[in-house]
Order: C-alpha cells, then structure tokens, then sequence
C-alpha cells in the first residue's frame, strides 16, 4: 500500500536527506557553489539572501537529484535560516514554507527566472 506524501513528509525527508549530505560532503571536503562557481552555504548573507538560497534549493532538491557538496551547502542555509529567520522554530518555518513554495516554485521554473535572478 503506498502512502501519500503530504508537505510535511517531503519537508521533513528533504530535511534528512540534506542532513545526511552535509556528513558526507564534510568528509569528502566538498564546497556547494552557485551558478557563477561562487561558493554558497555559508550562512553568513542576510536574511532575504537565505531566504533566496533556500528557495533555489528547495526547488532544485524537488527537481533533480543533488550533488554532496550542493546538497551540504543547502542544508546549511535550511538550517541557518530557521534558526536566524524562525529562532529555530521548526513548526513555524514549516508553515513560511506552506504558505511560500507554489509561488516561489513557480517563479523559479518561470523562463524569466535566468534574466531576474530570483
């Protein structure tokens, strides 16, 4: 019997798979860059630069399959978003992420996407 996936399981399994990837890239050294090679996940932007990165990676995690060391970099922005954003309040970072992904999925699939740089 298959079970349907509801926002919170694919929230919570992207969560895992991330957090599992950031063991792995850590050990291989990895380093998640952006589209320009420029590294990404430091967690050191503001927040709407977090906010940015988190949604180019919710959407690519959604999409295609991650690499180590990109997965990693998502992860760290994930995790310091909900703590700098939401005061590491997962429930209410689950709810901004309800209330957000249609849209800003949408955007991001958007052809006009490349030229914004949403």
């Amino acid at each position: 019997m298959k079970r349907e996936s509801t926002p919170d399981t694919v929230f919570r399994k992207h969560a895992a798979l991330l957090a599992l990837a950031i063991v792995l890239a850590a050990s291989a050294g990895a380093q998640a860059q952006d589209r320009n090679g420029a590294p990404v996940g430091t967690g050191q932007g503001s927040i709407e630069e977090l906010e940015r990165d988190y949604w180019i990676c919710d959407h690519a995690a959604s999409t295609a399959f991650l690499d180590a060391g990109t997965a990693a970099g998502c992860s760290l922005i994930s995790e310091t978003l909900k703590r700098r954003k939401f005061n590491d309040d997962f429930a209410a970072m689950l709810a901004w992420w309800r209330a957000n992904k249609a849209a800003r999925h949408a955007a991001l699939a958007a052809p006009s996407h490349a030229r914004t740089g949403l």
